[in-house]
C-alpha cells in the first residue's frame, strides 16, 4: 500500500462522517471522529456497505473489512488508511 495523494486524515475523516451518517440515518453532528463503529452501530453488512464505497471513493479495488475491526475508530481508520496506504490498487 502507499499513501494516498490529495487526501489528508481531516478530509478522511469528513467523508466517513458523512457517508457513515447518511447510512446510519442520523445526523453527521452526531458520529464522533473517536466513537466505535460499534457504538455507532454499524453492523458487518453496514461496514461492508461503507468499505465498498470508500473503495469507491479512493479509486482503489478493495477496502478490506477488518481494517474496521483492527481501527475501530473513523480517527484511527484515516490515520492508518492515510498513513500506510489506501487499499487494494485497481489494475
Amino acid at each position: 500500500m502507499s499513501e494516498i495523494p490529495g487526501f489528508d486524515v481531516d478530509k478522511l475523516s469528513e467523508w466517513l462522517i458523512d457517508r457513515i451518517a447518511n447510512e446510519m440515518e442520523i445526523s453527521p453532528d452526531e458520529v464522533s471522529v473517536d466513537a466505535t463503529f460499534d457504538d455507532l452501530g454499524m453492523n458487518s453488512l453496514k461496514v461492508l456497505i461503507v468499505a465498498n464505497d470508500l473503495a469507491e471513493f479512493l479509486n482503489v479495488e478493495e477496502v478490506e473489512q477488518p481494517l474496521f475491526f483492527n481501527y475501530p475508530t473513523i480517527q484511527k481508520l484515516a490515520e492508518h488508511l492515510i498513513r500506510e496506504g489506501r487499499g487494494t490498487t485497481r489494475t
